[in-house]
């Protein structure tokens, strides 16, 4: 599949425009040189612009719907190449989560995480899904998708356990779990051929 950008560039579409208004507009307001962007301001541009449903309010795994394609949303500010970003909170199950240490929630998490991608891919006809993400530094917008797969539970490793937190990767993602916030993290590393905006 096209990136996002390629797709509107291609079709003379309104989503690159949007989100460079959006973004310069956000100086009014900010004194920050780092653009900001509304994560609900991001997901209507992008549900509007490329025509897509949008699920963002509706407690799934996606933000949206296109062509049957699952797409997470995610804009974050960002250093260096990479950054660790909110995939997942369990605060209902906190206290049952409270039981497992270890490999043992590593599993657990992954488990509860890879139910609740498979629910929203019944839930809403998805036959695919990828993270879509906007990324910002100063003066500087990176556009660019990457994967939204399952976790490997078979290939949990490298875990690693402290009182706050819970580390691990899947050979092909890091993960980490905030015991405070019940909150699941994901590094999300930016490419060198992001679009740049």
């Amino acid at each position: 599949m096209k990136s996002f950008a390629q797709i509107d560039t291609d079709n003379k579409g309104s989503y690159l425009n949007l989100l460079s208004a959006v973004s310069k507009i956000s100086g009014l307001f900010s004194e920050s040189a780092v653009p900001y962007i509304n994560y609900r301001v991001a997901e209507n541009i992008f549900c509007r612009s490329f025509n897509a449903n949008n699920l963002s309010r509706s407690d799934t795994a996606f933000d949206a719907n296109y062509n049957t394609v699952g797409v997470g949303l995610k804009t974050f500010v960002y250093n260096g190449n990479s950054s660790n970003q909110k995939i997942a909170e369990f605060n209902s199950l906190a206290k049952e989560l409270a039981n497992f240490k270890g490999k043992e929630l590593a599993i657990k998490l992954s488990e509860l995480r890879n139910d609740r991608i498979n629910l929203a891919k019944r839930n809403y006809k998805i036959e695919n899904s990828l993270y879509h993400v906007v990324a910002r530094k100063e003066k500087e917008l990176k556009l660019f998708e990457t994967d939204y797969d399952e976790i490997d539970i078979a290939n949990i490793q490298a875990v690693k356990q402290t009182k706050s937190s819970l580390q691990f990767e899947d050979g092909h993602n890091f993960y980490s779990y905030n015991f405070s916030k019940s909150t699941l993290f994901r590094k999300f590393i930016i490419p060198e051929d992001a679009f740049s905006l």
